[in-house]
């Protein structure tokens, strides 16, 4: 009988395995079709349309994250954010799971502007495209049709710097500003049309120290060991920027979501900004 019961036990959990990695930090692709199965939940493929075109997953909407910025690269209004998400079908209140390409880049960044603007149940697809190809799951070419819904927005003000916030962080010990950008980016040795260099007193984690080669997010162990060593702790203010903070989404996730850091916010105008303000300093190693 105790063996009945601890075998029944043992069935219990296995069934809600699902229902925890998709509770819990990134959802892997031998999860992913029991995670669409649960109520109210909205996969976004965030691919290239001629790359979704070619291929994605099954009742995957296409989402263009473009169209929610200004020529600034820039967040849009509220609003006008929240217009366009539920005009692609996205709710506030549904269960979201984003997945790209597989340099995370972009569900790095959707996931900040949908946590950001206030929902609440978020999360990214480990390895992406690439990690669904590899488990060898079905693909199709059949386009999902969004059907518009309502995203009301509660757009919460702690996610957000503003270069007026980034200013006052500036060699403040209660602050820590990270670039996620390249090291030639940070170091202002690329060719750019912006002004090279970074932001003073800004450290230097490029957003792919977040990333496994095949695209997965590092563990939990693995991204705490990454910040400590870059002298980024629980206590401090973090901002981080890139140069549109697109990169710089993945690092909020990691900090965000997976090791719970209470005080992260992204630098939504980014280098971008920052360098077309001539009052602005900017350093280069």
């Amino acid at each position: 009988m105790k063996q009945i019961k601890i075998l029944l036990l043992l069935v219990v959990i296995a069934s809600f395995l699902p229902l925890l990695a998709h509770a819990q930090n990134t959802i892997l692709a031998k999860d992913l079709t029991n995670c669409l199965k649960q109520k109210n939940t909205v996969l976004i493929s965030l691919q290239k349309a001629s790359d979704y075109n070619e291929g994605h997953i099954d009742n995957a909407i296409n989402f263009k994250h473009s169209s929610l910025y200004n020529k600034m690269a820039m967040l849009l209004p509220n609003d006008t954010v929240a217009n366009i998400l539920g005009a692609n079908g996205i709710s506030s209140d549904a269960k979201i799971i984003l997945y790209d390409n597989a340099n995370t880049k972009l569900t790095g960044r959707m996931y900040w502007v949908l946590t950001y603007m206030g929902a609440k149940k978020v999360s990214i697809l480990s390895g992406g495209y690439k990690a669904w190809l590899k488990a060898e799951m079905p693909i199709t070419t059949a386009r999902t049709v969004a059907t518009p819904t309502i995203f009301t927005p509660h757009a919460n003000a702690g996610y957000l710097a503003t270069m007026q916030m980034v200013n006052k962080a500036i060699g403040n010990k209660d602050y820590v500003i990270i670039d996620a950008r390249s090291d030639a980016e940070f170091e202002g040795t690329d060719e750019t049309s912006l002004k090279p260099g970074h932001i003073p007193s800004a450290i230097h984690l490029n957003y792919t120290a977040m990333l496994n080669p095949n695209g997965e997010l590092k563990s939990a162990k693995e991204l705490k060991t990454i910040f400590k060593e870059a002298g980024v702790a629980k206590d401090k203010t973090i901002i981080l920027y890139c140069r549109s903070s697109v990169r710089a989404g993945i690092e909020f996730y990691a900090l965000n979501k997976v090791l719970k850091f209470p005080q992260v916010k992204v630098y939504d105008g980014a280098f971008i900004e920052w360098q077309s303000n001539d009052a602005n300093e900017i350093e280069k190693k």
